[in-house]
């Protein structure tokens, strides 16, 4: 009885991850466009991202989004992501030249996500990244 309990603490402890320290680190893959016919400046791309500086367990965090170019790593800008706890997701919105939102998700080791347009939610980018370092 005692190691079934002691189990079950065990399997508990570890779901109780905090949602930061799941996306915490430095990642690195493929940010690709969904549809290059209706979106023509669009190019995939590699990429790698440092998601840091989390407020609290639940965020918000910093992600600075850089992408390679000729061997060279360029940035492109830095965000703040929010956790939402309904979804298991973190996400952005973007009101600028292009109004959209970013959704990412942790799962372990990668990293997956997207980005929408909104206000019709029509998908532009999809992003699958694997973890460099925490």
């Amino acid at each position: 009885m005692r190691f079934i309990a002691a189990a079950l603490i065990c399997l508990a402890a570890q779901g109780a991850t905090a949602p930061a320290d799941r996306i915490l680190g430095t990642w690195h893959g493929a940010s690709i466009c969904a549809d290059k016919q209706v979106d023509r400046a669009c190019h995939d791309e590699e990429v790698i991202y440092v998601i840091d500086s989390a407020a609290g367990p639940r965020g918000p965090v910093r992600w600075q989004a850089d992408k390679i170019v000729n061997g060279v790593r360029e940035p492109m800008g830095v965000l703040r992501l929010t956790y939402d706890s309904t979804s298991q997701h973190w996400f952005v919105d973007l009101n600028m030249r292009f109004r959209g939102r970013w959704t990412l998700a942790a799962r372990g080791d990668s990293l997956v996500g997207d980005l929408s347009e909104l206000p019709a939610h029509r998908l532009v980018r999809r992003i699958a990244v694997g973890r460099m370092a925490r």
